[in-house]
């Protein structure tokens, strides 16, 4: 999200900034997933053929499970599927989304601990001492390219050839979207073309894209949900929308003008979404969510972690002076900018 300094400060202190950005998408990305019928279709359309051959795909069931680890939950969200392969065996399709809006380097090392974790519950829960097979897809939301290693062996320097066969070296599969937008058009799911949607109306380039988008969306969605009465993907989406626009391409209260005119039958459901919007702001506007979020927000714009020290000066300070440093974060550049910024 962008705003100006005074609009900053006005939604720190409402609270509503604390929304964890990632959370709206989380959800959206979540509830989409969680649907065979959808991750069956994404899988046909992306995954190679030599992979789809080996599955049989009407076996594909969702295993309820997550594999995040306390360790790993600030950078990932799973959806995990078992499917049965052609030679009987059976084995794991791992959809995560990437938390990050910027690529992480490490991304591969945390996503091998995620992928041992898995073999490790395998490994207690049978006598044979059979590790299945993991297919690991990688969701990335962010506009920046993807940079980052796609192997193990990546994060090694100098010339490696002679370790190949000590390296426990392995490739996820990364879908930007990009790539989501560019297979839209052979989507015959529903949910997943609304997923889509929804992920492309917040990066229109203009306030006169952004709306066609939105119109175009919201008349989808609620056809979709006319027909199957599930109002938490439209819940979802349109708080994903609403948290992650630009307000030089929209502000709040157009969106929602906007969404009561294409569906004036609508209007009261509009208003219980914005009221819940605001109201989870404020639970999450307290200190600890603050100090978690502005901490998220540096990460990001500084492209890397904020040190222990910072962070201590942090739980130090004031919700007000958090609050201050959150207007002012446009001015941050560096760890040394910040860590004037707390010295004041």
């Amino acid at each position: 999200m962008c705003y100006n300094k005074i609009e900053r400060k006005k939604v720190y202190e409402a609270g509503v900034y604390m929304v964890d950005i990632s959370k709206p998408h989380n959800n959206l990305f979540l509830k989409t997933m969680e649907s065979e019928e959808a991750v069956r279709e994404f899988l046909e359309l992306n995954l190679p053929e030599k992979i789809i051959e080996k599955f049989k795909m009407e076996t594909l069931r969702n295993t309820g499970n997550s594999y995040v680890t306390d360790e790993l939950k600030e950078l990932f969200s799973d959806i995990v599927y078992k499917v049965d392969f052609m030679d009987g065996e059976t084995g794991y399709v791992s959809c995560l989304l990437e938390h990050k809006s910027s690529p992480e380097r490490k991304t591969v090392f945390q996503l091998h601990k995620y992928m041992t974790r898995i073999w490790d519950k395998e490994l207690k829960n049978n006598d044979k001492g059979i590790l299945p097979v993991i297919v690991p897809i990688l969701f990335y939301h962010g506009d920046t390219d993807w940079r980052a290693p796609r192997k193990l062996s990546g994060l090694m320097e100098g010339n490696i050839e002679w370790a190949e066969n000590i390296i426990p070296d392995f490739e996820y599969y990364l879908y930007t979207f990009s790539d989501l937008v560019d297979k839209m058009a052979y989507m015959t799911v529903p949910k997943l073309k609304i997923y889509i949607k929804a992920l492309r109306v917040p990066r229109s380039k203009t306030p006169e894209e952004f709306f066609k988008r939105f119109t175009e969306f919201w008349k989808e969605a609620n056809e979709y949900v006319k027909k199957t009465g599930e109002e938490v993907i439209l819940r979802y989406s349109y708080k994903y929308i609403v948290i992650t626009t630009d307000r030089e391409l929209a502000s709040g209260e157009e969106i929602e003008k906007k969404a009561k005119e294409i569906t004036p039958e609508r209007s009261d459901f509009v208003d219980t979404i914005a009221q819940d919007y605001i109201e989870r702001g404020r639970e999450e506007g307290e200190k600890e969510g603050i100090i978690m979020t502005l901490t998220r927000q540096l990460e990001n714009i500084l492209e890397t972690e904020i040190p222990e020290e910072i962070k201590q000066k942090m739980e130090e300070k004031s919700r007000d002076k958090l609050i201050e440093i959150g207007a002012n974060i446009i001015e941050i550049n560096s760890i040394k900018d910040l860590r004037n910024e707390l010295e004041k």
